[in-house]
C-alpha cells in the first residue's frame, strides 16, 4: 500500500447521494474515504481520527458551513489541506476559501480525473508535511539532523544511545558523506558535555607544518610569524568535545603527540615550556580503514586502540535504501523555503523511483545536492524524472561516468584503428573526453587520467588554453 493511499480522505457532504457518488469515485482510484454528513459529526471525530491526508468539503452544509468548518480545523491541524467544492462558481465564495486556508477550490460539475488531480497533490503535500514534522520530533528528542528509519540507521541509534552514557574517546567510520559530523555534534548535544563548546578540525585540510600549532597553539615567538600567543583547538574545546575529521591523514610525528595528550590531558603549546590540562572528549571519524593502517605501519597502533575505545560505523546509503525516501523528502522541505519554490509540492513517483535505483557514491550527501539540484531546475509542480541530475538518472557516480566514458573513447578508437591519427590527436581525445566526464574541472580530469594538472595543460587544445571553448 502506497504512503498516500494509507492516509484517509475526510468527506464531509450533507447529501447522502452525492457523498456515496464522491466516495466511490475517490476509492475507485485506490484512495481511502471517510464520509461524514455535516461539520459537527467531523469535529467530534477528529480528535480520534488517525492522521488525515486531505479534507474534502462541500461549501454548503447545514448548521456549520464549508468555510467555517475549514477555520475551526485550521486551528486544530493548520497543516491538514482541504479542497472545498461548490455548486456555485462565484468569486467571492473562492475568495472566503482561500482566505481561509483552502488548498483548492472546485466548482461541480467537474471531471473525475480533475478532483483525483487535486487529491494526489493535496497527498503529496500532507506526506511531506507529516514527514517533517516527524523528523523534528525526533529531532527534539535528541537525535539531532541524523535521519533514517532503515534497521541499519536503528542499530547506529542504539550506539548512539550507549555512547551517551559514557565519556569515552569515540571513532566514527563510514564513507565520505555519511554524516560523520552530524553524529559527532549528536554525541555532544546529547551527552554530559552539552554546555561546553563543540571544536571541529579537519585533519586532511590543514597543511603538516601547521598542524601542531593549530591543535595545540603556540607562544608568542614560537616561530617566524606567530606575533602572539594562540589558543589551539585543544584548549577551545575544553570542558566540551573536540572532533577530529579524517584523523587517518594525521601526520605520524603528531600522532605520538596525540597519543600523549590523550594519556596525560594535557597539552603544550608550541614554543612553550609549560603544560596546560585540558578536559576534552574527543570524537575522531575516518572514512579509511584505520585497522588495516595500523596493521601496516600507517598509522600507530597505539593511537588507534585510544581513539577506538567506542565504535560507531555509519552504513553507506546503498546499505540503507529503505531511508531514500525519507532522506529526499526531509531535504526537499528543508530546502523549499530557503530556495524561494514553495510553487512545488514534491517529488513525483517517477523522481522517487529513480533515487531507490541510484548507487550513490556520495552517500547522502550527493542525495541532497541532487534534491537541491532538482528543485532549482524543476518548472511543475513536482519534481519529475527529468529535473535530476543525469548521474542520478543514469544510475552513475562522477567515477562511473569518468570510466564510461574513457572506456568508451577507447573501445571507438580500437573499432576505428584506421582513423587513430597521430598520437598528439589520440591525447587529445583522453583528455576531453576527461573534461567532459569531470564536468570540465581541469584537476579533477587530471588526477583521473594520473597526470599533474601541468602536464594537461599542456597537452590542452588551444580553444581550451585561450579560454575559447570549453563550458
Amino acid at each position: 500500500m502506497s504512503f498516500d493511499a494509507a492516509l484517509p480522505i475526510a468527506l464531509v457532504e450533507d447529501d447522502p447521494f452525492q457523498r456515496r457518488l464522491l466516495q466511490e469515485s475517490i476509492e475507485s482510484t485506490g484512495l481511502r474515504v471517510l464520509p461524514f454528513p455535516d461539520a459537527e459529526s467531523f469535529l467530534h471525530a477528529m480528535e480520534e481520527l488517525p492522521d488525515l491526508g486531505v479534507l474534502l468539503i462541500d461549501v454548503r452544509l447545514p448548521g456549520i458551513n464549508g468555510v467555517e468548518l475549514l477555520i475551526r480545523v485550521r486551528q486544530l491541524d493548520p497543516e491538514l489541506p482541504a479542497i472545498i467544492v461548490s455548486g456555485q462558481d462565484r468569486v467571492e465564495i473562492a475568495i472566503q476559501a482561500m482566505q481561509a486556508g483552502a488548498w483548492d477550490y472546485i466548482v461541480k460539475p467537474f471531471e473525475s480525473y480533475k478532483l483525483e488531480l487535486a487529491l494526489r497533490k493535496a497527498l503529496d503535500r500532507r506526506r511531506v508535511g507529516l514527514q517533517l514534522a516527524r523528523l523534528r520530533k525526533r529531532e527534539r528528542r535528541g537525535m539531532g539532523r541524523i535521519i533514517g528509519d532503515s534497521v541499519e540507521m536503528q542499530k547506529v541509534f542504539q550506539l548512539l544511545q550507549s555512547a551517551l552514557r559514557n565519556d569515552m574517546t569515540v571513532l566514527i567510520q563510514g564513507e565520505s558523506g555519511t554524516g560523520k559530523e552530524l553524529v559527532a555534534k549528536a554525541i555532544h548535544e546529547n551527552g554530559a558535555r552539552t554546555d561546553g563548546p563543540f571544536v571541529s578540525i579537519n585533519c586532511a585540510a590543514i597543511p603538516r607544518e601547521l598542524m601542531e600549532s593549530e591543535m595545540f597553539g603556540h607562544e608568542k615567538g614560537a616561530f617566524t610569524g606567530a606575533v602572539a600567543r594562540r589558543v589551539g583547538r585543544f584548549e577551545e574545546a575544553n570542558g566540551g568535545t573536540l572532533f577530529l575529521d579524517e584523523i587517518g591523514e594525521l601526520d605520524p610525528g603528531l600522532q605520538a603527540k596525540l597519543l600523549r595528550v590523550l594519556q596525560e590531558r594535557e597539552i603544550q603549546r608550541v614554543g612553550g615550556s609549560t603544560t596546560v590540562p585540558v578536559n576534552v572528549r574527543v570524537v575522531s571519524a575516518t572514512k579509511q580503514n584505520l585497522a588495516q593502517r595500523a596493521m601496516s605501519g600507517q598509522f600507530r597502533e597505539d593511537l588507534y586502540y585510544r581513539i577506538n575505545a567506542f565504535t560507531i560505523h555509519l552504513p553507506a546509503l546503498r546499505e540503507r535504501h529503505a531511508d531514500i525516501p525519507l532522506l529526499a523528502n526531509y531535504f526537499f522541505a528543508k530546502h523549499r523555503d530557503s530556495m524561494g519554490r514553495t510553487d512545488v509540492d514534491g517529488l513525483s513517483d517517477e523522481a522517487m523511483a529513480i533515487l531507490d535505483r541510484c548507487p550513490w557514491p556520495g552517500n547522502v550527501r550527493q542525495l541532497e545536492n541532487a534534491v537541491c539540484r532538482a528543485l532549482a531546475l524543476t518548472d511543475g509542480p513536482l519534481i519529475e524524472l527529468k529535473d535530476m541530475p543525469v548521474e542520478v538518472r543514469e544510475g552513475h557516480g562522477p567515477q562511473q561516468m569518468m570510466g564510461e566514458t574513457a572506456l568508451a573513447t577507447g573501445r571507438a578508437m580500437v573499432e576505428s584503428l584506421t582513423d587513430l591519427g597521430p598520437m598528439a590527436s589520440i591525447r587529445q581525445q583522453a583528455i576531453l573526453a576527461a573534461l567532459e566526464a569531470c564536468e570540465y574541472n581541469v584537476q579533477a580530469a587530471a588526477r583521473k587520467l594520473g597526470v599533474s594538472r601541468g602536464t594537461l595543460y599542456r597537452h590542452l587544445p588551444k580553444q581550451f588554453r585561450d579560454g575559447s571553448g570549453g563550458k
